[in-house]
């Protein structure tokens, strides 16, 4: 049953769910492909991003002067 589940949530990750790819890292981090894990919360946080920027909400000049 675990392999039917993850195999949805990869297929919902991969068009463009955004708690399925959160879900998905969540599953590579228990499983211990952390690697893996961590690339998925890359492109889940990339995808954040691009959304505030074509809303507005940030600017280009926001990822060039931050601090983090």
């Amino acid at each position: 049953m675990r392999k039917k589940q993850l195999n949805h949530t990869e297929q919902a990750a991969i068009a463009g769910h955004p708690y399925a790819r959160h879900n998905l890292a969540l599953s590579e981090d228990e499983d211990g492909r952390l690697d893996k894990a961590v690339k998925h919360w890359i492109i889940d946080s990339l995808d954040n991003l691009k959304e505030l920027y074509k809303d507005g909400d940030i600017s280009k000049d926001d990822f060039t002067t931050s601090s983090w």
